[in-house]
């Protein structure tokens, strides 16, 4: 059966009627929730919308179908989707919606969302609901291939693994019988079961075949490189098992495989062929933080399982007592034990018996001692805790404590000392942009960082103390530009400078809210002045640079020729306006793991 033939129908329609931009948005959904793309957020509420208005329930059921692939699919949502996946489901049973073939969809999303609560634990429901959905259809829907693989993964996850490997055998027959292929995420599961049934040369062979097929989507190419990755171990050819062990990068794009990947690392780290190190465990506490958000509870006891046991074997114990704290609030929602209980009091065994490294200087001496010397974040903490206790004073052990857990994937904590902070010294020093960088580049939440800025700065404005006040203005500074709200931003900075004038790097930012909320002789003013205070010939460079934008917009053509012959810049004479092609520009640079700088 043709299930997306309504769907090109309706959008040949909405060509028709000047509405191409939706018909653009039903085939970007699917597209961006298939890849863990976050335009799936914004796309999905303006596609319901859209729904309501044509009065169209079955692209209403289409949209929460493909924005629950994403929440569940890619970012692997428990507790937290389960509403909503049963609000997608119940509506697509709905009389309006009969007749419409995404209704079955939705039953591969409340199997979904049962694995990732807990795959062990709903084992059972998700094989119960698959197989009742998969009774009253045929090979030729396109979910007959979508509920198949979350039944034989249902069974494996029971142990049943010669009933998985015959579901698969037969779901492949059946659709091949009716003209029709398996998806290549068949493969993972095939890998999977070849892994459980002990045989790991036959898991490389199906494995490797999909090898350079550009039609497989990156989220299974993870799941069946992971798989590559543990049969190649079984195997000892463990250079080919790191090769395929997916990326950090690969596996906090692609959550879904979070749990899977932890085991599979802390058993490559068993078999030497990885090193216990701080670097990775910073990975394995974004992804437990996640986890334990999201409601994925099978997820969070796997990973920190993984991350406790590592923690306490580099002496971490306040990292391996944290992932147990976590396993055990995780332990206490899940629907069944399966050695959830075990592996939490290995956890806190193992982190009861670590060595904590000692503070290797005194207090006063132990920034130094670091910039000096190879430690690791997890141990930085420890010792800065212990130097900012000791120092009350002094705000640069708190400010390297906020980097160190930063650093360390302990993000949720440096949200939590960012709080306690409002009451520190550290929020009446120049060290205050530094920390909200801090916080406005971690991976907590977007509005988890502006609720906390926005206390904070309310906070400290309203302080009788004129320091403290600067710094609440600066958070604000920190806060409307991160948010793009530039006139805030200058409102803010006007504030802080009023109350510190000599502030320099603080006019620098304020000359570029100034500039971009159009406040040209504001953002002229300061630059003239940092040129005028500037120490190195670098930074008369980089002012002038900056204020050659502001000094155009302001017609003023002899500051323009000024700062042309400064920087050496060809320019017309005179002294009337210059007319040559340029533009304020910005420079992003992407690495190799999709991350970029401006």
């Amino acid at each position: 059966m043709n299930v997306w033939g309504w769907v090109t129908d309706l959008q040949q329609q909405l060509d028709e009627d000047g509405q191409g931009h939706l018909a653009y948005l039903i085939d970007e959904l699917p597209y961006a929730a298939s890849i863990g793309d976050p335009r799936a957020e914004a796309i999905a509420p303006e596609l319901l919308a859209a729904a309501e208005a044509l009065d169209h329930p079955w692209l209403a059921i289409y949209t929460r179908h493909w924005h629950i692939q994403y929440l569940v699919g890619t970012h692997n949502q428990g507790t937290v989707a389960l509403s909503t996946v049963a609000d997608a489901f119940e509506r697509a049973h709905r009389p309006e919606a009969e007749g419409c073939p995404q209704s079955i969809c939705t039953t591969q999303d409340m199997s979904m969302v049962y694995e990732a609560v807990d795959h062990l634990g709903f084992a059972k429901d998700r094989e119960a609901v698959c197989r009742e959905t998969i009774a009253d259809i045929t090979p030729t829907w396109s979910c007959f291939d979508c509920l198949h693989r979350e039944l034989a993964d249902s069974l494996a996850d029971q142990g049943r693994v010669d009933d998985a490997r015959h579901e698969v055998e037969r779901s492949i027959a059946d659709m091949r019988a009716a003209g029709e292929e398996p998806a290549l995420a068949y493969r993972g599961v095939e890998v999977r079961i070849e892994n459980l049934s002990g045989k790991f040369e036959r898991a490389v062979e199906l494995g490797t075949e999909l090898d350079g097929n550009d039609d497989e989507l990156p989220l299974h190419r993870t799941r069946r490189n992971l798989e590559l990755a543990t049969a190649l171990r079984h195997l000892g050819r463990l250079d080919e098992a790191i090769e395929r062990f997916p990326s950090s990068s690969d596996v906090l794009d692609e959550k879904t495989q979070s749990g899977a990947w932890a085991i599979e690392y802390a058993a490559l780290l068993g078999a030497g062929a990885l090193e216990n190190d701080a670097a990775q465990a910073a990975v394995l506490q974004v992804l437990l933080d996640h986890s334990l958000e999201v409601g994925s509870l099978r997820t969070t006891i796997d990973v920190g399982h993984t991350h406790g046991m590592l923690a306490a074997g580099r002496g971490a114990r306040w990292v391996a007592d944290l992932a147990a704290d976590a396993m055990e609030l995780a332990r206490a929602e899940l629907p069944a034990d399966h050695g959830a209980a075990a592996k939490i009091a290995e956890v806190r065994q193992a982190a009861a018996a670590a060595l904590v490294p000692p503070m290797p200087v005194p207090a006063d001496e132990l920034m130094a001692f670091l910039e000096e010397g190879e430690t690791s974040f997890e141990t930085d903490v420890v010792w800065l805790r212990q130097a900012a206790a000791e120092l009350p004073d002094d705000p640069q052990p708190v400010f390297a404590l906020a980097v160190a857990l930063k650093h360390a994937g302990h993000h949720k904590e440096l949200g939590v000392l960012f709080e306690e902070l409002v009451d520190h010294a550290i929020m009446a020093t120049p060290l205050v942009p530094a920390l909200a960088h801090q916080m406005i580049s971690s991976e907590l939440g977007r509005s988890e960082v502006s609720e906390a800025l926005e206390r904070a700065s309310k906070t400290l404005t309203s302080d009788p103390s004129i320091e403290r006040q600067f710094g609440g203005h600066r958070l604000g500074v920190e806060h409307a530009m991160w948010q793009g709200r530039w006139d805030d931003a200058v409102g803010h900075g006007r504030a802080a400078l009023e109350r510190r004038p000599d502030a320099r790097e603080t006019k620098g930012a304020v000359a570029t809210a100034a500039r971009e909320a159009g406040d040209y002789e504001l953002a002229r003013d300061l630059l003239l002045s940092l040129i005028d205070d500037s120490e190195t010939d670098d930074e008369v460079v980089g002012h002038s640079w900056a204020l050659l934008t502001p000094a155009t917009c302001l017609d003023d053509w002899t500051l323009v020729r000024e700062l042309a012959t400064r920087l050496e810049l060809p320019m017309s004479d005179g002294d009337g306006p210059i007319d040559i092609p340029m533009e304020f520009c910005q420079v992003v640079l992407t690495d190799e793991n999709g991350g970029f700088r401006q």
